[in-house]
């Protein structure tokens, strides 16, 4: 038995108001979870955004997609990291 069903086991064997207790414990630790992850994406978009930005005003010789598709051009891995990138550029050139 894992630690994980043990824990379920002895969950149901609380009293109700334990159990409800537990339920809105979890529900809460959950929305804080939800909380923190969503203002940790909104940080890490921040800095992309702020990262294309100044590429942007540094550099205006490569371009975001340039950007990208040298990085599928430099994988070891035959599957590329963003393949509509290359179908359009296939497209555009033909």
């Amino acid at each position: 038995m894992t630690t994980f069903d043990q824990v379920l086991r002895l969950a149901r064997e609380l009293p109700p108001p334990d159990q409800a207790r537990l339920r809105a414990e979890l529900l809460a630790a959950e929305e804080t979870a939800r909380a923190e992850q969503i203002a940790r994406n909104q940080a890490a978009i921040a800095m992309l955004d702020a990262w294309s930005e100044t590429a942007e005003e540094d550099d205006g010789n490569e371009s975001w997609e340039v950007m990208l598709q040298k990085l599928d051009q430099d994988r070891e891995s035959p599957r590329k990291l963003y393949p509509d990138l290359h179908t359009d550029a296939t497209e555009r050139t033909s």
